[in-house]
């Protein structure tokens, strides 16, 4: 088999689909594996780029695959989807990953370790039980509703209707035991929440990151052109949907505004840093892959489109209309 550079793995519960081609681009391998064959085929290449899309179980496949000397990158499903050029199918999806792996201005998604992925996981399973939690309160409030029994809003307020249901001969007896019931998955549901709270406050106790880690100074403030967020949003009132922006009619051009240029902007000044700004994933969702994808072309990227990031140099207020002005760069 000639030298594979690049494959695009698509991740199925079963059977998982390869596209791999060298380093001319010429497709070398196409084909299915088995769940039990996706390590043991892997194991027996030489080290490649692999592209995965950043949904369920790609960080653990990710982890087993970097464990085998390669270099796995995972990216957001909406980014690769870009490249199919044909039906989706399997064949389809994995040729369009290989394809969005190798891309220069791909965004990738970090790969988790297996510490970081359980406390997600821990953060979402509390999600899951908050909503269930609401879910309960809002039947216990509309079924005492027929009856009459009414509270203010507010999870805090569930205790009085719980009183009322306490109290003999407030509801028919039918339904006064089942709803009594309701309160005690409710109590049951505090009592896990409030579990998993401190197992979360203990686990950022504990973190070494936790305590080391210091607000990042580079990204303290987002700067966009306001004439490609016009071009991209169209209407004035969706640029909040580009973030906490603080958007200037200014070319924010690597060329003009290299690393370390300060810009006085009412009394503050801020410093150009050289923290790169590609958004986030919900830009994609919000303007389109094609505003993500010009955005972070190639020229989108010198000419910084998306933005730039900026450290508070001297603090002080911005007001609409102020003028931005060069005052040089920074000594350093």
């Amino acid at each position: 088999m000639d030298q594979i550079t690049t494959i695009g793995l698509d991740l199925a519960k079963r059977v998982f689909q390869v596209h791999g081609v060298d380093g001319s681009g010429r497709v070398v391998v196409r084909r299915q594996l088995r769940r039990h064959q996706v390590a043991p085929f892997f194991s027996k290449l030489r080290r490649c780029l692999i592209g995965l899309e950043a949904c369920g179980t790609a960080h653990h496949w990710g982890r087993a695959l970097s464990a085998l000397g390669h270099d796995v990158r995972l990216m957001p499903p909406a980014y690769a989807k870009a490249y199919v050029r044909r039906n989706k199918t399997d064949p389809a999806d994995a040729e369009a990953i290989c394809e969005a792996v190798s891309r220069p201005w791909m965004r990738f998604v970090p790969l988790k370790s297996e510490a970081e992925q359980a406390i997600a996981a821990v953060h979402r399973v509390r999600e899951r039980l908050i909503g269930q939690r609401t879910a309960l309160q809002n039947m216990l409030r509309g079924q005492l509703a027929e009856f009459g029994i009414v509270a203010a809003k507010g999870a805090w307020h569930i205790k009085e209707l719980t009183g009322r249901l306490e109290q003999p001969g407030s509801l028919p007896e039918p339904l006064r035991p089942v709803l009594l019931g309701l309160t005690q998955l409710l109590a049951e549901l505090e009592r896990q929440i409030a579990a998993i709270d401190a197992r979360i406050m203990a686990w950022h106790k504990a973190s070494a990151r936790s305590r080391d880690r210091l607000p990042n100074r580079d990204t303290q403030l987002n700067i966009m052109s306001a004439r490609v967020i016009a071009l991209l949003a169209q209407e004035k009132a969706r640029w909040p949907l580009a973030g906490d922006q603080l958007f200037v009619d200014l070319d924010l051009s690597a060329a003009n505004l290299p690393p370390g240029t300060r810009l006085a902007i009412g009394s503050a000044i801020v410093e150009v840093s050289e923290e790169p700004h590609t958004g986030c994933g919900k830009f994609v969702s919000r303007f389109g892959i094609d505003a993500t994808t010009f955005v972070n072309s190639t020229l989108g990227r010198e000419l910084q489109l998306r933005g730039i990031n900026a450290r508070v140099v001297q603090a002080g207020a911005i007001r609409v209309g102020d003028v931005v002005k060069k005052t040089g760069v920074s000594p350093s």
